[in-house]
C-alpha cells in the first residue's frame, strides 16, 4: 500500500485543531480511564500538542481510510469496444480497449483482476441472469494515461491493425450478440479476493445494437457525457483517442428537385428527365452532389464543377443520370449534398403518361400537370372546390345518398367513392348502404387533367329506430283507372313526426312472391295522425280480388301487414279497421251515404253511415230537401261539419226539443233510436254508423238528420 506524502503543516494543523475533542472522546470510550491518564501524563511532560494529534490522526487514518485510498487509485476506464466486427468475425477479432485516467501506474494482477460478462438467458423459461468471469492470461502495469487492448484474437487484431503498437492482452471472451438466448448483455471488471467479489473496478458497458457498430466494421466509444455512440471511424481507434466527428463543410440548401418526367410519350430514354431549381440569392456549385433514386444502385454524381445560377433551373436528362424513374409502384428520388446530407426529396406511387410531376410555389405542394415545363416555371391548373352533400341520418342497411359537386373545374373529371368499408362507386350522385352501425372514414377522390384530389369524411351509422306504425284503410279498386287513386291509410301511432321515405310497401297475392316497391317522395305524418298514400309517391299496385299488404322498414323489416280477399271488390269500396282487430269493408256512394257490409262471421247487419269526418268527397251543399223516401239522399256537406262540432252532435237534439220542433212522442223514440249507451249508435275513426232494426227507426235517424239539416239553412 503507498501513502502519499502530507505535508503537515498545511494540511493537518487547522484540521486536527477542530477535531481535538473528538479524539480525546474517541480515547475515553475505548480506553476510558486509562486514556485519560495517559493523555494527562503527555501532557505534565509538556509534549508539543502537535505531534500528540499527528499520532493519533496517522492511527485513525490508517484504521478508516487506507482501503477507500487503495480503492480509488486502481480503478480504471473501458472507453472501446469492438464487439461484432464486419463479415462475421471471419479473420476479425472482438477486443476491449481500456484507459487509465489516472495521474499514477495501476498494476493489473491476472489472479485477482476478471472481466465480467451478465446476461439473460432465454433459452428455457424462467428467464436466469448468468454471469461468466472472463480470465486475463497475464497481469500487467497500465501506465498513467495509458491505453490497452484485451482481445480473444491475438493475430486476428493485429493483422486489423498493423499500426497499432501498444500493449495487448489476450482473454478468452466472445462479445458477439446472440439474440436468441442471451440478451441484456454487460460487461465490466472486477477484482476478486478468494474467489469472492471484492469490488468493481470499472465503468459498465451494456452491448446495444441499436447503438450501432453492429457487423457494419466501426465500435462503441465511451464519449466526453459518459454515454456510449458508435465510432465516426471504421474499425475504431485503438490505443488512441477516441474519434471525433469531423467538421463538414457547409452547403447552401436554398436547391430543390422542382419537376420530374417519369413516363415520357415515346422514347423514355430521350424524354424522361430530373430538373432542379436554385431558390437562393447565389450560385451554387454542384461537384460531388448526388441524385439518388429507390434502387440501391441508382445514383447520379455530379463530377464536374456544374452551377447553377441564382432563380435558375437546371434539366438533367436520362441519358446522363443513367437510371429509370418507375412508372408503376412506389418511387423516390432525392437529392444529397456533398455531406451525404439529404437536400430535396420527392416521391409518388404511380405516373400517367406524358404527365410531369413538380412543385407548386403558390400552393406549397407537390402536384401532376399535363403543361410539361423543363427549364421554366411550372404551370398548372386550378384546385377544384369539392363539396359534398350526404343525408344527416344515416342508419344501419338503409341507402344513404352521396353527392359530390365541383368548382373551378372545366375539363372532364373522374370520380371514386371509397365509403371505409370495402365497398366504392363511380358517380357524381350515388347511394350506399352500411350493413352494421358504427363509425367509418371515407373519402372521394377526383381525378382531373391526370391529378388526383381527396376530400374525406366521417358518417356515423346509426340502428333504425323502430316506430309504431299501422294501416288503418284500403281502397284496392277506385272508380275509373286504378293507378294514382289507389290508396292505403297510414298511422303513425308513435309520439314522433314520421318520414316514410325509403320505408317500402310489399305487395302480391302470396305472401311469399311480395313485389317491393319504395316510398320515393317525402311522406310525413304527424304523431298520433293518418294519412293516405297514393301511387304518387310509390309505384304500389293492388290487387282487385286477393292481396297481401306489408308495410315495411327502410331496412327491409316488417312494420305491419295485412291481408285481404273478395270475389269482387266494388268501385270505392274500402276495406276498414274497426276497433280491435276487425276489419270490414265499406261501401260508399256518390253522395257519401253508403251503405256497409260488416263481415263478422255469419252474422250480416246493414248500416246507415251517417256522418263522414274524414274527408272523403263530398257533393256540394243542397238548398232544398226533399221528401222522405226510399230513396232520399241526406248528407252533410263540408261546411256543416264546419258549423258543428261531432262531439256536440248529440246536443243538436235539446236545441229541437227547446224551440217544440219535435214532439215527446219523437223525441222519445229519436233519443231512443241513438242511445250511446245502448250503442245504437257507434263512433269509429269519424263515421257515425246507426244500425236500425225497423223501418220505423230508419224513419226517425233520418228525420232527425233532416232537421239538422234545417237548423243549419236556418243558421
Amino acid at each position: 500500500m503507498k501513502l502519499r506524502k502530507l505535508n503537515l503543516k498545511s494540511e493537518f494543523k487547522g484540521k486536527f485543531l477542530i477535531i481535538k475533542p473528538i479524539f480525546i472522546g474517541f480515547f475515553k470510550i475505548v480506553f476510558k480511564k486509562q486514556s485519560f491518564l495517559f493523555y494527562n501524563y503527555l501532557q505534565q511532560r509538556r509534549l508539543n500538542k502537535y505531534i500528540i494529534f499527528i499520532l493519533i490522526g496517522i492511527f485513525i487514518f490508517q484504521i478508516v481510510f487506507a482501503e477507500s485510498i487503495e480503492n480509488k487509485t486502481d480503478k480504471f476506464l473501458i472507453t472501446e469496444i469492438m464487439y461484432n466486427p464486419e463479415g462475421r468475425n471471419i479473420g476479425k477479432s472482438d477486443w476491449i480497449e481500456i484507459y487509465n485516467n489516472k495521474k499514477y501506474d495501476i498494476f493489473i494482477d491476472n489472479k485477482k483482476y476478471k472481466l465480467t460478462e451478465s446476461y439473460l438467458y432465454k433459452k428455457k423459461k424462467p428467464y436466469i441472469i448468468k454471469t461468466i468471469n472472463h480470465n486475463l492470461k497475464n497481469s500487467f502495469n497500465i501506465k498513467a494515461g495509458e491505453y490497452v487492448i484485451i482481445a480473444d484474437k491475438i493475430d486476428n487484431f493485429k493483422n486489423n491493425h498493423p499500426n497499432f503498437n501498444g500493449k495487448i492482452i489476450d482473454s478468452s471472451f466472445n462479445l458477439t450478440i446472440d439474440t436468441k438466448t442471451k440478451i441484456n448483455r454487460s460487461y465490466k471488471f472486477i477484482k476478486t479476493e478468494n474467489n469472492n467479489i471484492k469490488n468493481v473496478k470499472s465503468n459498465i458497458i451494456k452491448i446495444d445494437k441499436n447503438l450501432g457498430g453492429n457487423d457494419n466494421g466501426y465500435t462503441l466509444e465511451f464519449d466526453k457525457n459518459g454515454k456510449w455512440r458508435e465510432s465516426y471511424i471504421k474499425n475504431g481507434t485503438p490505443g488512441r483517442k477516441n474519434s471525433k466527428k469531423k467538421e463538414l463543410k457547409k452547403y447552401s440548401n436554398k436547391v430543390r428537385i422542382n419537376e420530374i418526367l417519369p413516363n415520357p410519350k415515346g422514347n423514355e430514354k430521350d424524354g424522361e428527365f430530373i430538373e432542379l431549381y436554385n431558390f437562393g440569392k447565389t450560385d451554387i456549385d454542384l461537384k460531388d452532389w448526388i441524385i439518388k433514386d429507390n434502387s440501391k444502385k441508382g445514383k447520379y454524381l455530379f463530377l464536374k464543377n456544374i452551377k447553377i445560377k441564382a432563380k435558375d433551373f437546371l434539366v438533367i436528362y436520362r441519358y446522363n443520370y443513367r437510371f429509370a424513374l418507375n412508372n408503376s409502384g412506389g418511387e423516390i428520388v432525392t437529392l444529397f449534398n456533398p455531406n451525404k446530407k439529404k437536400v430535396s426529396k420527392i416521391s409518388y406511387n404511380n405516373s400517367s403518361e406524358d404527365i410531369s410531376y413538380g412543385f407548386d410555389e403558390k400552393n406549397k405542394k407537390w402536384r401532376w400537370s399535363k403543361k410539361i415545363t423543363p427549364g421554366k416555371n411550372n404551370l398548372f391548373s386550378e384546385i377544384p372546390k369539392i363539396k359534398l352533400k350526404i343525408d344527416n341520418k344515416k342508419y344501419e342497411n338503409i341507402y344513404v345518398k352521396f353527392e359530390i359537386k365541383l368548382e373551378n373545374v372545366k375539363n372532364k373529371v373522374k370520380i371514386k367513392w371509397d365509403f371505409g368499408d370495402g365497398r366504392k362507386s363511380y358517380k357524381r350522385k350515388t347511394e350506399h348502404k352500411y350493413q352494421k352501425n358504427g363509425k367509418y372514414k371515407g373519402f372521394v377522390e377526383v381525378l382531373s387533367e391526370g391529378e388526383k384530389f381527396k376530400k374525406e369524411f366521417q358518417v356515423e351509422v346509426e340502428k333504425f329506430p323502430k316506430r309504431k306504425i299501422k294501416i288503418l284503410a284500403i281502397m284496392p279498386n277506385p272508380k275509373g283507372k286504378d293507378k294514382n287513386l289507389e290508396w292505403i291509410e297510414i298511422q303513425n301511432k308513435s309520439n314522433k313526426k314520421i318520414n316514410l321515405k325509403n320505408w317500402i310497401i310489399a305487395t302480391g297475392s302470396k305472401k311469399n312472391k311480395l313485389i317491393n316497391h319504395p316510398i320515393y317522395n317525402k311522406f310525413v305524418i304527424n304523431p298520433g295522425k293518418s294519412k293516405k298514400i297514393t301511387g304518387k309517391f310509390s309505384n304500389f299496385s293492388l290487387n282487385n280480388k286477393k292481396c297481401w299488404v306489408v308495410l315495411k322498414y327502410p331496412d327491409g323489416k316488417n312494420a305491419y301487414k295485412i291481408k285481404y280477399q273478395k270475389n269482387k271488390i266494388e268501385d270505392n269500396e274500402i276495406y276498414k279497421k274497426n276497433k280491435g282487430s276487425h276489419w270490414s269493408w265499406v261501401e260508399v256512394d256518390k253522395n257519401n251515404l253508403s251503405t256497409k257490409k260488416t263481415i263478422d262471421g255469419k252474422n250480416e247487419k246493414q248500416e246507415i253511415n251517417i256522418i263522414n269526418s274524414n274527408n272523403y268527397k263530398i257533393k256540394k251543399e243542397e238548398k232544398e230537401i226533399s221528401k222522405i223516401n226510399k230513396k232520399e239522399n241526406l248528407y252533410l256537406s263540408q261546411n256543416d261539419i264546419n258549423k258543428i262540432k261531432l262531439e256536440k252532435f248529440f246536443k243538436l237534439n235539446t236545441v229541437y226539443n227547446n224551440k217544440n220542433n219535435i214532439s215527446k212522442k219523437q223525441k222519445k223514440k229519436v233519443l231512443g233510436v241513438w242511445s250511446i249507451s245502448n250503442k245504437k249508435i257507434r263512433e269509429e275513426n269519424g263515421f257515425y254508423y246507426f244500425v236500425p232494426k225497423t223501418k220505423k227507426q230508419e224513419y226517425y235517424i233520418k228525420s232527425f238528420l233532416r232537421k239538422i239539416k234545417k237548423y243549419l239553412l236556418l243558421n
